[in-house]
């Protein structure tokens, strides 16, 4: 059998297929463009099945998100003047 020779195991070829896309969409390639490889018809099939944010991906845009929130507020001192009563 052809994955066996080819060491895949029990994967499929449509494992790979899915392995592919995902890669892909983890390389910043366009969903559109995606799309366009793998022939979906409507992109939203590409997102909606296709792509899986791994852990790292959701912690690095919650830092992100976090250090956009916090650098743009301003410290208490800022806000009161320095004065420790707020006064």
């Amino acid at each position: 059998m052809i994955r066996t020779a080819a060491g895949l195991g029990q994967m499929r070829f449509h494992d790979l297929r899915h392995t592919a896309v995902s890669l892909l969409l983890a390389l910043g390639i366009p969903p559109h463009v995606v799309r366009e490889i793998v022939g979906h018809s409507d992109v939203k099939v590409t997102m909606t099945v296709y792509a899986h944010g791994n852990l790292d991906e959701k912690a690095a845009a919650l830092s992100r998100l976090s250090t956009t929130v916090t650098g743009g507020l301003r410290s208490r001192g800022e806000v009161d003047g320095g004065r420790a009563d707020g006064s």
